[in-house]
């Protein structure tokens, strides 16, 4: 049997293929590192030429920030996913950190993510003394996070479920710092059930700034 592929078929084709590849590259920078991947781990991983990697995304670092971005995004979603199906922001943030806390204890074995530490932060940690527009890039990323929770913050306040001198900026600090602390302390060599139990108790600090 022979099957026809249509001409208009072709682009979308290209586009699915492009998005796989950028998920591949995604998940071997996460577990690798910007320098601790080659181009050669690139092309087995995409299953490309050297040409075919250049072509779709221009250089090695352009690849890397697109990854980073997907990688964003994902996290993004997951945020608003929690926003969403909560009752109230509040809930929804208490929600974001056990929601984390579950996914980055986690191991790479479990297939659930390549790492149990975030992406964003590895890349600050790995290239912010060289490579200043890739550490740029992930900290412009960070601040979108901090700037969501802060709206959120702001929202609890204006319902009356955050205490009024409570200062949101701040707190989203706070909360952006903790969540990079907590994606941290999973990476180290401990029960799942401590991971759970940082994140409860992330939450009860939350909690000590209710009316």
């Amino acid at each position: 049997m022979i099957i026809q592929i249509s001409i208009d078929a072709m682009p979308n084709m290209k586009q699915m293929n492009r998005e796989d590849s950028l998920d591949r590259a995604m998940r071997l920078f996460w577990q690798q590192g910007y320098h601790g991947t080659s181009i050669k781990d690139l092309e087995q991983a995409l299953a490309l030429h050297p040409g075919s990697i250049y072509a779709a995304f221009g250089s090695k670092s352009a690849l890397y920030k697109e990854a980073l971005d997907r990688y964003a995004q994902d996290l993004s979603e997951d945020l608003e996913r929690c926003f969403a199906e909560a009752q109230s922001p509040l809930e929804g943030i208490r929600s974001y950190f056990r929601q984390v806390a579950s996914s980055c204890s986690s191991s790479a074995r479990d297939g659930v993510c390549p790492a149990r530490a975030c992406m964003v932060v590895k890349t600050i940690l790995e290239t912010g003394g060289q490579d200043r527009d890739i550490a740029r890039h992930a900290n412009r990323l960070l601040s979108r996070i901090e700037r969501r929770f802060e709206r959120a913050l702001k929202e609890a306040q204006s319902r009356g479920d955050l205490r009024q001198e409570v200062n949101p900026r701040r707190l989203a600090r706070y909360l952006q710092a903790q969540l990079m602390g907590l994606r941290a302390f999973a990476q180290r060599d401990i029960a799942r059930g401590a991971v759970k139990e940082l994140a409860e108790d992330i939450i009860k600090s939350i909690d000590s700034c209710l009316p």
